[in-house]
């Protein structure tokens, strides 16, 4: 899995005082974290929107774009924010990858080590 951040459409003015960001789960208690200093340091409020990268709830990141919502910055996983580029959801050329978060396994020492070449397996 991989997290992104890419800047969505801007919308007039958004970025004088206020900064709208969508933000999937991956990130969300680090940006929380990070907020009051940021906020202390920039001037600008934080408005901070949480919803899934996928899904057809909504509250989903995609759905709320689509439905014409407006962001800022937009962090999700990557898969999900390579459909919201395709379909111009997001400015061109503006995603920065925050994290590659490949899945793996660990087995006891000793342990068999399990078939995990195919899903059935």
């Amino acid at each position: 899995m991989i997290a992104a951040l890419t800047f969505a459409t801007l919308s007039a003015g958004a970025l004088a005082q206020d900064v709208t960001v969508m933000i999937s789960g991956g990130f969300k208690a680090a940006l929380e974290k990070l907020t009051p200093q940021y906020e202390a340091q920039s001037g600008d409020r934080l408005i901070v929107i949480s919803g899934p990268s996928m899904g057809k709830t909504p509250q989903a990141i995609p759905a709320r774009l689509a439905r014409g919502e407006k962001a800022d910055v937009v962090i999700m996983v990557g898969d999900a924010l390579a459909k919201l580029e395709q379909d111009r959801r997001t400015a061109a050329g503006s995603r920065v990858e925050l994290a590659d978060s490949p899945v793996g396994m660990v087995v006891k020492a000793g342990a068999p080590v399990p078939d995990i070449s195919t899903v059935p397996a």
